[in-house]
């Protein structure tokens, strides 16, 4: 509609109430899409809570019905992490990942198909540089996968390290292992940065990708 409307108003083959029409039905369309857009984030938000709160409730059911000896030999820190921060980590899944990963299944069928309608060249151009792109991206993404379940592993570990440190930092402070421990800290946090870079310089190439395959199919 917005290419009807430019390309009518600037060659002059269009009247005005054929324009109007064409730009109501364009804003109907964008507030529609505005309405869906915010329906399905609500509905991913919701559906996120419960998911959440019932996954709660079977862990800390099962680690009452465990007992206390189970829980003393994990660290406390990495249990109370999984029920607080690993759990809350699900919320960004269900709200934004499975949406988009539908979404991505769904519409370039849809783009391809109503290219190929309007323009069965184009469409042929797309037939061979979507494939190639998503091959590309799907490669980058094995390179990632291991890096962020490694970043994922470190951050984990980290959170129960200090968790049971605080627990017990005034035996550490009478027993003189306060600055052995920041030691450790600090290196804890470099290790932990180096893994976020790992991921970030793997994750931007597909940036690459994409305009690079962006450019291929414009050629």
């Amino acid at each position: 509609m917005i290419a009807a409307v430019i390309a009518g108003t600037v060659q002059g083959t269009q009247s005005a109430t054929q324009t109007g029409a064409l730009l109501a039905a364009l804003v109907a369309l964008v507030v529609l899409r505005a309405a869906l857009a915010g329906g399905g984030e609500a509905l991913a938000g919701r559906a996120a809570v419960r998911l959440i709160g019932g996954l709660r409730e079977r862990l800390t059911a099962q680690l009452r019905d465990l007992g206390p000896v189970y829980a003393g030999g994990e660290r406390s820190g990495e249990l109370a992490s999984t029920l607080v921060e690993g759990l809350d980590a699900i919320e960004a899944w269900v709200r934004s990942f499975r949406p988009a990963a539908v979404g991505a299944r769904i519409v370039p069928v849809l783009v391809l198909i109503v290219v190929l309608l309007i323009d069965p060249l184009s469409g042929v151009v797309l037939l061979v540089t979507g494939p190639l792109l998503v091959l590309l991206l799907g490669l980058i993404g094995r390179r990632v996968g291991p890096a962020t379940a490694a970043r994922a592993e470190d951050l984990r570990w980290m959170q129960g390290y200090f968790a049971d440190m605080l627990r017990g930092i005034a035996t550490l402070r009478a027993f003189g292992r306060s600055r052995e421990q920041s030691e450790r800290i600090r290196e804890i946090g470099l290790r932990y940065g180096d893994s976020t870079m790992t991921v970030l310089r793997t994750a931007f190439q597909a940036s690459l990708v994409l305009e690079w395959g962006a450019a291929v199919a414009m050629a």
